[in-house]
């Protein structure tokens, strides 16, 4: 089995203009349910030549939540291992109606709308943003034998 890593350089980019920035708290958004795996995360378990363990998250619950590992592409005669699965409370950043990140500072609120790249949030000029607590489910594998 093997594991492949792709990093990706990123241009340049500089602040496309000033936020707007209003007196006012906009309407937060709700964080949406998503019950497609999501986060999906594997890592080495015990011994990396036979074993691999693997964490995801959903917003409910489901029983029988498992992993199947095959080396066809079309999963068949794959080896299935039982995921536990347990509740958690995760943070997200809070954002608007409209997707965009809410930030405030001692000025007002603003958001990243029409902003791009990394460089417009570098810096201690970035304000705060408040996060919202969502419980989750969290399922945990450990694939054995590989």
């Amino acid at each position: 089995m093997a594991i492949g890593l792709a990093i990706f350089g990123c241009e340049s980019i500089t602040l496309e203009s000033s936020p707007e920035i209003v007196e006012e708290k906009p309407a937060v958004a709700e964080v949406k349910a998503d019950n497609t795996p999501n986060r999906i995360i594997t890592t080495f378990h015990g011994d990396s030549r036979t074993q691999m363990g693997f964490n995801w998250y959903t917003t409910d619950r489901f029983e029988d939540a498992k992993v199947w590992v095959s080396t066809e592409e079309d999963l068949s005669e794959p080896l299935v291992f039982d995921a536990e699965a347990s509740e958690v409370t995760n943070r997200y950043a809070e954002r608007t109606e409209d997707g965009y990140f809410l930030f405030m500072n001692e000025e007002g609120y603003y958001t990243d709308e029409g902003q791009k790249g990394p460089e417009w949030t570098n810096g201690e000029e970035v304000g705060r943003m408040e996060l919202v607590n969502v419980t989750e489910v969290s399922y945990k594998a450990v694939a054995t034998k590989l």
